[in-house]
C-alpha cells in the first residue's frame, strides 16, 4: 500500500536526504500535514477551542505524526485554528518558529488554515493589520512558494481534472477508509446502504449543520436534503427567543479571547 506522502509527492529524489521537503515532478503535488498541533485535544472536543496540556503531553501524544511527516519530506504543514493554553496557534511563535522550524528543522511551507489569520482576534476580522503582523512574527509562511515569480498555473494537466478515473479512485479511497462498527439491529435488517429513494436524511448533532454545506463533496446532494439543525437556526420562533443574545449553540462556539501572556505550554 502506498503511503500518503510518497503517494502525493513521489519518491524522495536520489540526490536528496531525509527530512528535506520535495515534490518529485510536475505530475505530483505537495502533501500537507495538519492541523498543527494538538487539534484533537481541545477542551470537550469542540472545534476551534483551547487545548490545555503540558510540554510532555504535547510532545508525546500530539507531536509524533509531525516527526514522521518531516522525516519523510512533507512539503507543507497547516496550522490549526485552535489555541494551545490560551495562545492562538496562528500567533504562536513558540510552536511554529521555536519548535517546528528551529527544533524539528522543518524547511517546508507553513500554511495558515482558511481565514486562520483573521481568526487570531476575537471576534474574527477585528484588527486585520494586527493579525497579519502576529501571524508573520509567528513565522507563518506567505511569500516563499514562488507565486509571484510564476503567478500563472500550469494548464498542461487541466483535462484530467474531474476525470472518471480520478472520481473512481476517490470513491475507492472513501470506501476503504470508512469503519462501520454495527450495521443496523441485525444482519436481516441492515441500516446501510441507505435506500436511494429516501425522501429525507436527518443529520443531528452539534456540528450537523456543517454537513449541509458539504453535501456536494459527500455525494449526498439532493433536493430533499434535510438539515434539522440548520432549520432550527432559521426558525422564526427560535430567532425570537434569542433576539436579546446568542443562542446556547452560538455561545458554546463563541471564540474566547486569546491571552497575550499565556505560554505555549506549561511546564
Amino acid at each position: 500500500m502506498t503511503e500518503i506522502i510518497p503517494g502525493l509527492q513521489g519518491e524522495i529524489p536520489a540526490n536528496s536526504t531525509k527530512g528535506v521537503p520535495f515534490v518529485a515532478g510536475n505530475k505530483k503535488v505537495a502533501a500537507c500535514a495538519k492541523h498543527y498541533v494538538a487539534d484533537g485535544g481541545t477542551n470537550n472536543g469542540i472545534n476551534e477551542n483551547n487545548t490545555l496540556i503540558n510540554k510532555h503531553g504535547l510532545l508525546s501524544i500530539h507531536m509524533p505524526p509531525y516527526y514522521d511527516s518531516i522525516i519523510k519530506g512533507v512539503a507543507t504543514i497547516m496550522v490549526s485554528y485552535s489555541s494551545s493554553n490560551g495562545v492562538k496557534r496562528h500567533a504562536n511563535r513558540d510552536l511554529v518558529t521555536s519548535f517546528l522550524k528551529n527544533t524539528l528543522r522543518f524547511r517546508g511551507f507553513v500554511i495558515s488554515d482558511w481565514e486562520g489569520i483573521d481568526r487570531i482576534t476575537s471576534p474574527p476580522h477585528a484588527n486585520y493589520s494586527y493579525s497579519i503582523q502576529v501571524g508573520i512574527n509567528a513565522d507563518i509562511d506567505m511569500f516563499v512558494m514562488g507565486l509571484f515569480e510564476e503567478p500563472l498555473a500550469d494548464l498542461s494537466l487541466v483535462n484530467q481534472l474531474g476525470s472518471q478515473e480520478h472520481r473512481e479512485l476517490a470513491r475507492e479511497a472513501v470506501r476503504k477508509s470508512l469503519v462501520l462498527l454495527k450495521n443496523g439491529e441485525s444482519a436481516d435488517k441492515p441500516l446501510l446502504p441507505l435506500p436511494k429513494k429516501a425522501s429525507k436524511i436527518p443529520v443531528a448533532g452539534v456540528e450537523g449543520g456543517l454537513w449541509s454545506g458539504r453535501r456536494c463533496q459527500t455525494g449526498l446532494a439532493g433536493p430533499a436534503w434535510h438539515d434539522p439543525l440548520n432549520e432550527a437556526r432559521h426558525d422564526p420562533l427560535n430567532e425570537a427567543r434569542h433576539s436579546h443574545g446568542p443562542s446556547p449553540l452560538q455561545a458554546r462556539h463563541e471564540p474566547k479571547p486569546a491571552s497575550s501572556t499565556a505560554h505555549a505550554w506549561p511546564t
